[in-house]
């Protein structure tokens, strides 16, 4: 069988990386089970440049209220750029 390859939507062009800290964090979601069975989410930041973490958010659910909440509260406050997980 031979598929058809399509054409890219658009140019591809590497991310460029940190080049001093605080100047990128980068965004991901973990989960975790306790040993009741319950499922919680970790919210994790992490500074891109030194590869520290810069937050972690455990609760039984990250909305965006105790996000902006948690950001603020973080230990310099300041930062160039927030990424996710994908990259964007």
């Amino acid at each position: 069988m031979h598929l058809r390859e399509l054409p890219a939507m658009r140019a591809r062009t590497p991310m460029d990386h940190a080049k001093a800290s605080n100047e990128r964090l980068r965004m991901d979601i973990v989960s975790d089970r306790l040993i009741n069975g319950r499922w919680f989410p970790v919210l994790n930041f992490i500074e891109q440049y030194t590869p520290e973490f810069f937050l972690l958010l455990v609760d039984q659910s990250v909305a965006g209220e105790k996000v902006a909440k948690g950001l603020g509260k973080g230990p310099s406050g300041i930062f160039g750029t927030l990424i996710d997980c994908r990259g964007q």
